[in-house]
């Protein structure tokens, strides 16, 4: 199924643009990537944890680290007749093509990307490829609900339990309004989980700078500060446990982001857009207003 939005003038500028951006650029990722970036050191033969993983192992089916184990525990654990897997940027849709056809329990997936990737442009030896690693999912029938919409403003057809954000943050012009939309999308007790290489401090930054004890602060941190005010559950993370060490996580190098809803909040972002300047490898650079004093720049609705 196909849903596209009406992207309006500045949708068709983000359209025009994006497709120069990513021109040329991976339009999908296997389920295998999508569980190192999400499990990151549990591929090897030396599993090494890490600070999400250790987050995440009680919602995994039997402790197994792996996007499908995260589902198939989400199911197992709830009370709904099927759940809902939401994954932003999703390009082809691969991973769900995949997940569609090595799943035997009730889960509804949408990918949302602002182009209609499909399969058009593969190759036929990449038809080849990927049928042998997964009979069945170049088929039809393995297609996901596909929304073609800009990921920071889409209304999803139902709240979803898991939304995934794999390499995709770093392109959007309001990250932090983003995360908003879509932490209110999520039904209770569900997880966003953010992805990437690039570090947050990287590309979401204040127009002016902030020190504090003579250390620069970034939105990240203050906004991680307002969730743990709330009792809003997260982790973060940048790199995996060394020889059984967990290195201490550096706010300025955070890339893997997971939150879970709190019953009856939502998230709204405080203030302007950002201002937005573009790098070389097509990344946002995002500039938020600095908060007035006492003012947060994100903040927490109860209800």
């Amino acid at each position: 199924m196909y849903t596209e939005a009406h992207p309006g003038r500045q949708g068709e500028d983000l359209l025009a643009e994006q497709a120069e951006v990513q021109a040329g650029k991976h339009e999908s990722r296997l389920l295998r990537e999508y569980d190192c970036l999400i499990f990151p050191g549990q591929q090897i033969v030396q599993k090494n944890v890490s600070s999400v993983a250790d987050f995440l192992e009680p919602l995994c089916y039997e402790g197994v680290f792996s996007t499908e184990a995260l589902l198939l525990g989400i199911y197992e654990q709830g009370r709904d007749n099927s759940i809902h897997w939401a994954d932003m940027c999703c390009g082809r849709a691969l991973a769900m093509r995949e997940m569609s056809q090595i799943i035997d329990f009730p889960c509804e997936m949408t990918g949302v990307d602002l182009f209609d990737w499909n399969l058009e442009g593969l190759k036929p030896h990449e038809y080849e490829i990927l049928e042998k690693l997964c009979p069945g999912m170049t088929e039809v029938p393995a297609e996901p609900n596909l929304i073609f919409a800009d990921t920071e403003t889409v209304q999803l057809p139902r709240p979803a339990h898991l939304i995934t954000a794999i390499e995709g943050l770093q392109y959007l012009n309001d990250p932090l309004k983003t995360i908003c939309n879509w932490y209110n999308q999520l039904v209770d007790g569900g997880l966003i989980i953010i992805s990437g290489q690039a570090t947050f401090s990287e590309w979401i930054q204040y127009q002016e700078d902030i020190r504090s004890r003579g250390e620069r602060e970034i939105p990240i941190i203050h906004i991680l500060n307002k969730l743990r005010s709330h009792g809003i559950r997260f982790e973060v993370m940048d790199e995996i446990d060394i020889h059984g060490r967990r290195p201490q996580v550096m706010p300025y190098r955070i890339r893997h982001l997971v939150i879970q809803r709190l019953p009856g909040t939502s998230l709204r972002i405080n203030g302007e857009s950002p201002l937005v300047d573009t790098c070389e490898l097509g990344y946002k650079n995002t500039y938020y207003p600095n908060p007035a004093e006492n003012e947060s720049l994100v903040e927490i609705d109860t209800h």
